[in-house]
């Protein structure tokens, strides 16, 4: 990969190394009698090797391995993640929906608006949504506020939220505060 005249000088050797610039990703594999092949039984293997492999494992819907392909929680979403365009995985849906808009003029696929579980956070005109995607298995993910479906959520409020016998700390300093009052 050639070095635009716009950046400075690599301080260190990673890039002689790193021949993409990036980390490769994460891969189960296992060891057969004639190959080394990508499996989800197999175990994750370590960097070194991956870089010496030089892995482009094919992966069906996919002409590049996204960098999350073999992690559970994200596995449902990789689809959503992907341009179909282009194949370019994201990190997260919003910036997948973006470079649709920005880079091949599309609009979002998402005909639907999110319903998510609660909204953590607020900022500007986005929203922090807890989203469940699987059994057992949330993300937090800001969204822009037209995204969501806001009649069918759980806002984070003040006071106790009992959630499978837990308790959730909305406010720390709430919680922290004694019950009863000292007598001097």
């Amino acid at each position: 990969m050639q070095r635009k005249k716009c950046c400075s000088p690599a301080s260190s050797g990673l890039f002689r190394i790193l021949k993409e610039h990036f980390i490769p990703p994460p891969i189960k594999m296992t060891q057969t009698s004639n190959d080394i092949i990508a499996s989800e039984e197999g175990e994750f293997i370590e960097l070194s090797l991956r870089l010496g492999l030089n892995l482009n494992v094919p992966v069906n819907r996919f002409l590049k391995m996204p960098f999350d392909c073999f992690c559970p929680s994200i596995k449902s979403q990789l689809s959503a993640r992907t341009c179909g365009s282009c194949s370019l995985y994201h990190a997260s849906l919003k910036s997948a929906n973006r470079h649709k808009k920005i880079v091949h003029g599309e609009k979002s696929q998402k005909a639907c608006l999110v319903r998510p579980l609660r909204i953590a956070a607020r900022r500007a005109n986005e929203l922090m949504c807890v989203i469940k995607y699987v059994e057992s298995m949330e993300d937090a993910e800001w969204l822009n506020e037209k995204e969501v479906c806001q009649d069918s959520f759980r806002e984070e409020s003040d006071e106790v939220v009992t959630e499978g016998g837990s308790n959730i700390i909305t406010d720390m300093e709430k919680w922290l505060q004694q019950p009863w009052s000292t007598y001097e």
